[in-house]
This record gives C-alpha cells, structure tokens and sequence, in this order.
C-alpha cells in the first residue's frame, strides 16, 4: 500500500520499488542456491538489474532514478502516512511474521474492530492508483468520503 502511493505520487519512487523488489528478490535467490548446492551469479543478477535500470530510464528520461530501495517506513514518510504505518501496519505486521503474541490469539482485542477498515483502506489504495491512471472508478470519491470518517483516513483520491 506504502509503496503503491509513492508511485501514485511521484512515478519515478517506481526506481525505488524495483531496488527493493530486486533486494529481496536477491536474498532469496541467493539461498536457494545455496541450499541447492548450485553457484549464485553475481554478474547475471547485476547485468538483469542494469537491465531493468536501463528500461526504467527510458520512461523517465529527464530524471535521475534513485536505486536506493524504497522499504515500508520509508515509502510512509515520503506519503504521509507514518501515524498509519506506526499503529496498523505494525500491528499487522506482527501476525504476517508470526510472533508468538499473533500465533497465541493474543492480539485479536486490538485488531477484530480493525480489520475490515484495514482491507477497506488497502483496496482503496490500489484503486486510487488505478484511477490515476485513467481507469474508470465511479464510486472512489464516495468510498473515501465513507473512509475518511475514521481516524488516521487513506490518502485523497487522484484528481
């Protein structure tokens, strides 16, 4: 969701999401072929990586891309988002890693009242992105009108 409006808000953070995409892409990669017993090539995945780059500098060609990887908190403060990533994301993110609190039922207080605004605010996100890019959503501006009711409200539907 972070990243999405990063995107949404400034095409280039795409740069930014690929370096952290091909990060993590990398640190699996590599352990699979050392578990695989095989060799991990350096040289191919940096030669992939300018690849994409390169393909990225074409859509921006009057930018310089950063390729510093875009993590979570950093893609919510470049939105505006960080009282949200702080109190849901956190607590979210504590059942997607599986903590023992989340395993043991311990944190189902604090997030049963919140769950449907959380899916609500994630859909919403991705359909602001896809109404920024000129597909049709005719019922957006009511559903943040609904959203923004609630404390800590997704960010404004592109104009």
């Amino acid at each position: 969701m972070f990243r999405l409006e990063a995107v949404r808000k400034d095409g280039k953070m795409l740069a930014r999401v690929a370096a952290w995409e091909d990060s993590e892409d990398q640190k699996q990669l590599r352990t699979i072929a050392e578990r695989s017993g095989n060799k991990y090539d350096e040289q191919v995945a940096k030669q992939r990586w300018a690849t994409k780059m390169a393909n990225l500098q074409k859509e921006f060609p009057n930018e310089t891309l950063e390729e510093q990887p875009l993590g979570a908190a950093d893609a919510a403060q470049f939105d505006g988002l960080m009282p949200y990533y702080n109190t849901h994301y956190r607590l979210y993110s504590q059942y997607t890693h599986g903590v023992f609190r989340a395993s043991g039922d311990l944190l189902d207080d604090l997030t049963d009242p919140e769950d449907n605004r959380t899916m609500a605010m994630c859909a919403f996100v991705a359909l602001n992105l896809l109404a920024s890019m000129d597909l049709p959503a005719p019922n957006l501006q009511a559903l943040f009108e609904r959203l923004s009711k609630y404390k800590d409200a997704p960010p404004r539907p592109a104009a």
